[in-house]
């Protein structure tokens, strides 16, 4: 009887190890997923080589990565760098600022059904760093909705100390993304410059580069 009971004890332990242990794994598992469905960003801005841009009704933009400041928009433009910088700002800086109620998430996900942004971002291996859809920006215009792949619940993310929209950063037309230097020289390489009015020939003028200073011929 007493070899019973003391059977039945270590069962009634083990039993409740065994449950504990299992609740335990199902909050990790929870937990885990949470972490996961919050982690818009990037560990660092070395590890981004490819960002593709998906927006509704609208060509993809992708932007490949070329070498330190070096980005290709496209595959044949070269892209503004200071514009991807701003993106990738968001990418590895971005904070949850709040997280929207569920009433609000119907509204959210339509928006992005009707004007979301996708974003991907690859390694330089090509592989998977992160894809996300980008919704409308809150009521007040501090921060933006954004959506994790393969979840549901959608987060007010900001960039901390700055404010604003993020997602006017994914939005703008190819144009605003394109390089805006039409020459691009290094100065000491310059030696003259000539401007010359086929119609005026009298105002133009050379700008030739000495030792000292520049000197205007006409």
């Amino acid at each position: 009887m007493q070899k019973n009971i003391i059977l039945l004890a270590i069962l009634m332990v083990l039993s409740a190890g065994a449950y504990f242990l299992y609740q335990k794994s199902i909050v990790n598992r929870k937990m885990s997923s949470i972490k996961e469905e919050r982690e818009f960003t990037v560990g660092s801005p070395d590890l981004i080589h490819k960002i593709v841009l998906k927006r509704v009704n609208q060509e993809p933009l992708v932007f490949e990565k070329k070498g330190k400041n070096n980005w290709l928009l496209n595959g044949k433009y070269k892209a503004d760098e200071v514009v991807v910088g701003y993106m990738i700002q968001v990418l590895t800086n971005a904070k949850m600022k709040s997280i929207p109620s569920r009433n609000a998430l119907e509204y959210i996900h339509q928006a992005i059904k009707n004007r979301g942004i996708v974003v991907e971002v690859y390694d330089a291996n090509d592989d998977v760093l992160k894809k996300f859809s980008i919704g409308s920006d809150v009521q007040n215009g501090d921060a933006t909705y954004m959506v994790m792949n393969g979840f549901e619940q959608a987060y007010a993310m900001e960039l901390p100390a700055l404010g604003g929209s993020l997602r006017s950063r994914f939005e703008q037309p190819l144009d605003k993304y394109r390089d805006k230097y039409i020459y691009r020289e290094p100065v000491a390489s310059i030696k003259s410059v000539k401007v010359e009015y086929h119609n005026d020939k009298n105002n133009s003028y050379v700008i030739e580069k000495k030792v000292e200073h520049m000197k205007l011929l006409r």
